[in-house]
């Protein structure tokens, strides 16, 4: 490591800026007639990102070594620019769309990770009625629960007020009818209720997507609670 220079980082980025990688390999596939057709494998090129993760661990070695005493300085190791700007953002008719194919309660799942912008599995599927203030008006994610481990409050809507209002007066039919079926477990506490609700969400959106003839749902990236517990 003594011996690198910042000349041979940069040659190291010009070689891997050239570099492809395979994202399908060649394949043969069976048209209807019966016939044979070979299909050329898939490439991509490297890209900008993929290139300043390897930058970084390499700047990451070169400070555990002088830490350790094994360098006394390292090379300027210069990054590329990134071109990580959000794209495909839905809209109001491609979100109806979406959602008309789901079922119950995962259209309300989706409809409130499109109006708060909120991460599906660790911020939606895993919000408590506590967490909503009908009368403040407003929903809030406590602190140690987001990304950036910071709490987060979102005004409460018409259209998500709404949407809470109906997930409320679901939540309590439920609870009437385990009463009625003697069931006296907690909705609150029940085992597995969050790893159910996730499970529920992946299987069914996928097929949703096709559906809808949409690809991919990033309902986060279109910004305009879900409590079951």
């Amino acid at each position: 490591m003594a011996n690198i220079t910042t000349t041979d980082i940069r040659a190291y980025i010009a070689k891997r800026q050239s570099d492809v990688v395979i994202t399908r390999k060649a394949r043969r596939r069976k048209l209807d007639d019966d016939t044979w057709v070979e299909l050329p494998a898939e490439t991509k090129a490297v890209s900008n990102a993929e290139i300043n993760r390897e930058l970084t661990i390499l700047k990451r070695a070169f400070s555990l070594a002088i830490q350790a005493g094994k360098l006394y300085h390292k090379p300027h190791i210069p990054l590329l620019k990134e071109d990580n700007v959000r794209r495909g953002f839905f809209d109001d008719p491609q979100i109806d769309s979406v959602i008309q194919h789901l079922p119950e309660p995962l259209d309300d799942v989706i409809r409130f990770a499109f109006i708060t912008g909120w991460r599906i599995p660790s911020e939606v599927l895993t919000l408590e009625w506590r967490q909503v203030d009908f009368a403040g008006g407003e929903v809030r994610l406590d602190p140690g629960t987001t990304k950036n481990s910071e709490g987060r409050v979102f005004p409460m809507t018409q259209e998500l007020r709404s949407l809470l209002e109906r997930r409320q007066r679901g939540v309590a039919e439920l609870k009437r009818t385990r009463a009625l079926l003697g069931d006296k477990s907690s909705l609150s506490t029940r085992p597995g209720l969050r790893r159910a609700r996730a499970r529920a969400y992946r299987a069914a959106f996928p097929t949703t997507c096709v559906a809808a003839r949409f690809a991919i749902l990033s309902a986060r990236q279109s910004q305009s609670a879900w409590p079951c517990r």
